[in-house]
């Protein structure tokens, strides 16, 4: 295997890793963001509904 390969492998698994990470962190931040909209939603309906 020559140095480019070896690069363009290691830059592939970065990009993997990175993707990987950041699904994670959207999913830690968006769902409890997601889940206090819906109850924010829910609780306006029961008052002004």
């Amino acid at each position: 295997m020559n140095h480019q390969t070896e690069l363009n492998n290691q830059t592939e698994l970065n990009d993997q890793t990175k993707s990987w990470h950041l699904f994670l962190a959207w999913g830690f931040v968006g769902i409890p963001l997601v889940w206090g909209l819906y109850e924010t939603f829910n609780k306006a309906l029961q008052l002004f509904g």
